[in-house]
Order: structure tokens, then C-alpha cells, then sequence
């Protein structure tokens, strides 16, 4: 055997390696994907167990969300403090359904931010492009979610924005 036909062996065994690692990270990059979506599928399940679990065992908590969504000009006071929180839990499952699609999106949560009485929430959003953020609106799995959205009540305001520095 010459040095030549060793050399081709070399690559050969090499580019071997190659693809079993890269079929290796893809795996693990998939597994990575499912757990994360496994995990926030939880989460979802566990704020609607909560928010039935409170709706059944609290039949004024029951009427004040019925009152909150049929006639919602009729709540005052601590009534629209506690309907304001019920829709936040809904909101929250929201956001525990659509924010971990970012990456997959090349998109990124820079920051969150809340008043003091938790009723209005900022996040700041980056995206590698503007087709990046399209394909992440777009994106059915988020759009399967909406009605979670639109329950909350919740108004969003979309405001595209550049880096000035």
C-alpha cells in the first residue's frame, strides 16, 4: 500500500466522521426543538388547569369573568382588577405558546417590560431580517394560538424600529 491509496483511506474514515457528527447535531438539535415545545405545552396546560380549576370552585370569580367578557363597561373597582388578571393568565398562556418559536426564526426577545399593575407588557424583538419576522407572523403554530390572544383581550401594537447607534 502507498502513501496515496493511505491518504484516500484517511479522508474516507474522515469524511465519515463528518457526517456522522452532523447527523448527530441535527438530532440533538431536533430533540432540543421538542423538549422546548413539550415544555411550553405544559406550561399552557398548567395556567388552564389554574384558571378552571378557579373558575369551577369560585362561582363569583365565574360571574365576574362572564360580566368582564358580555358587559365589560359594568366592571369598576377591584371587579376590574380581577377581571384585568383573569385575561392576563390568558395572555400569559399566549405567550408561553408563541415565544419559544423565536430562534427558529432567527428571532430574539432583547427585553420585556411591565407597568407596575402588570397591564401593559413591552417586549423588544430582534430579527436577523424582515423575512425572518414575517415567516415568525406567518408561522402556523403561532397562528393556531391566536384564539388565546384574542380571548386575553389583549391589544397588540406592532412598531418597527432601527438601531440609531
Amino acid at each position: 500500500m502507498n502513501w496515496e491509496a493511505i491518504s484516500a483511506i484517511g479522508q474516507i474514515v474522515g469524511a465519515i466522521g463528518v457526517v456522522v457528527s452532523l447527523i448527530y447535531v441535527a438530532t440533538e438539535v431536533r430533540n432540543s426543538a421538542r423538549a422546548t415545545q413539550l415544555a411550553s405545552r405544559r406550561s399552557i396546560s398548567e395556567i388552564f388547569t389554574l384558571l378552571s380549576r378557579q373558575l369551577a370552585e369560585h362561582p363569583d370569580l365565574r360571574e365576574l369573568y362572564y360580566r368582564g367578557l358580555h358587559d365589560f363597561e359594568s366592571l369598576e373597582g377591584t371587579d376590574l382588577v380581577g377581571f384585568a388578571q383573569v385575561m392576563l393568565q390568558l395572555f400569559r398562556a399566549y405567550e408561553e405558546a408563541v415565544l419559544p418559536l423565536l430562534p427558529e426564526f432567527n428571532g430574539r426577545l432583547e427585553r420585556r417590560l411591565r407597568n407596575p399593575d402588570g397591564t401593559v407588557e413591552m417586549h423588544i424583538v430582534s430579527y436577523a431580517s424582515d423575512a425572518d419576522r414575517q415567516n415568525y407572523r406567518n408561522d402556523p403554530r403561532r397562528a393556531a394560538q391566536a384564539w388565546l390572544l384574542e380571548k386575553s383581550s389583549a391589544k397588540l401594537e406592532l412598531l418597527p424600529m432601527a438601531n440609531v447607534s
